[in-house]
Order: C-alpha cells, then sequence, then structure tokens
C-alpha cells in the first residue's frame, strides 16, 4: 500500500493517479466499441466519453460526502473517496442528456447502445480503480487470522481481507465476459442488463466480508441491495 507516490517535484495521491489512468484507458475501450457497434460519429466520440466521465466523477463524489456528515466537513476533490452508485446514477443521467442534446433518433435505440457499450467500459475502469483503493488502503475487508489471504495495511495491528483486490480481479472477469459478449449479442441493452446483474450479485458477496454484518455498515450494504 502507498496511498502517495513521491516524485521529484510533486507528491501525488495513488488513489487519484490510478483513477486517472482507468479513465484513460475507459476512453480507449470506449472509442473502440463504439466504432463496431457505429455510436455517433467518430469526431464527437471523445467529447462523449468526456462528459459522462464528468457526470461519473460529480456524481459519485457528491454521493460519496453527502453519505456521511464528517466527509462534508472535510469535503475535498482532491481527496479519494467515490460512490460507485452516485457515479453510475451520474454517468446514466448523462448519457441521457448526451442523445438528447446531439438529437438521436430513435432516442431509445440510442440511449441503449451507449449504454451497452459504457458497460465493459465501466467494468474495466472500476477493476483498475479498485486497486487506486487498495494502494490507498480504504474499502478495507474484515479482520482475518488467515495468513495466506489477510493483507497488513499501514496502521493495523491485525490482518485484513483484500477485499480491493478481489473486486478488481471479480470485475475483471465481467469486463472479459461483457466484452465478448458485446461482439456478439444481436439484442440491443443486453450487455447493460447483464452487468447490472453481475455487478449487483458481485457487490452483495463481496459487502459481506468488506464490512461484515456491522449496524454501522448496514446502509451501505442496503444501498448495494437496492441498486
Amino acid at each position: 500500500m502507498r496511498p502517495t507516490i513521491n516524485l521529484v517535484i510533486v507528491t501525488l495521491n495513488s488513489h487519484n493517479l490510478i483513477m486517472m489512468f482507468s479513465l484513460i484507458m475507459g476512453a480507449v475501450l470506449f472509442i473502440k466499441l463504439s466504432k463496431f457497434r457505429r455510436v455517433f460519429s467518430e469526431k464527437i466520440l471523445f467529447n462523449v466519453y468526456s462528459i459522462a466521465a464528468i457526470g461519473f466523477f460529480i456524481g459519485a463524489k457528491s454521493f460519496y460526502l453527502i453519505s456521511s456528515a464528517e466527509r462534508l466537513e472535510t469535503a475535498s476533490i482532491y481527496s479519494s473517496g467515490f460512490s460507485f452508485y452516485g457515479g453510475a446514477l451520474g454517468a446514466i443521467t448523462s448519457v441521457l442528456i448526451i442523445c438528447y442534446s446531439y438529437k438521436c433518433k430513435p432516442y431509445l435505440k440510442e440511449v441503449k447502445l451507449l449504454l451497452d457499450v459504457f458497460s465493459p467500459v465501466g467494468a474495466l475502469t472500476y477493476s483498475i480503480a479498485r486497486v487506486g483503493c487498495f494502494m490507498a488502503g480504504c474499502c478495507k475487508g474484515i479482520y482475518t487470522d488467515n495468513e495466506i489471504l489477510g493483507v497488513r495495511f499501514p496502521n493495523e495491528e491485525s490482518l485484513r481481507l483484500p477485499t480491493q483486490l478481489y473486486s478488481s480481479f471479480i470485475s475483471f472477469g465481467i469486463f472479459i465476459f461483457l466484452f465478448w459478449r458485446i461482439r456478439r449479442s444481436p439484442i440491443i441493452g443486453t450487455v447493460f442488463i447483464e452487468y447490472v446483474v453481475l455487478y449487483s450479485i458481485y457487490r452483495l458477496s463481496i459487502e459481506k466480508i468488506r464490512f461484515g454484518f456491522s449496524a454501522i455498515y448496514l446502509s451501505t450494504y442496503l444501498q448495494s441491495y437496492y441498486f
């Protein structure tokens, strides 16, 4: 774990640095899949991705901050800490606005196409971003006595499960599946639905070992359930 990366003239937040790398990789994948699915013209693909990425960032950061009064007191856009649920809502809202702004016709079909494309992109960026969580030492799992599976985080006396890495591996597996499906699925909107189902199953499962069943984290578990 390394919360910060010290360069010659600047110290960078490792979580945010890896987050930026995930967005770059997501842009490359988005452009590639958009050309394959023929979503929008090549001239505006970067604009589309940028708007969706901004929507994700605003939603993820806002949802993370408003979920805790303590976080609001020390709020900073530069600090680590994001909520995937808020980011997903922000990105989906951006997709709806993008399709409306560019007067996509038929509207519903274009929305479904764009959501299909963003599904494997979302899985890949999420997989990379979870490595950033591990580097920052956030989103840790429950305590464990297993020296093989457990990791000792900074300022921790006991071992914890590195659920950030579990999440990264699982999400990358989901990405591989969705990448394969989007090139073969004839029904528009299917890939997005598959991503929602797979992510929901994964998240409900990982929460049990990420937070346990402590009442402190019951709200987070319920958020995963209803999302």
